[in-house]
């Protein structure tokens, strides 16, 4: 039986994650900026802001 490193078991890990993701159709991000940025959004969108076309 081949002993997984620790760096490939989280390797699998985040691979299975990402699929449940998907599959579930829930958003995950995979930086701590994207974080910050969707988390700003939300909370942008919850005092009313909203999306515009660039036309107009």
């Amino acid at each position: 039986m081949m002993k997984m490193t620790e760096g490939t078991q989280s390797i699998s890990d985040s691979r299975d994650i990402r699929r449940v993701a998907l599959m579930d159709k829930i958003p995950y991000f995979t930086t701590a900026a994207a974080s910050v940025a969707a988390v700003a959004a939300m909370k942008a969108r919850g005092e009313g802001y909203g999306v515009r076309t660039l036309q107009g």
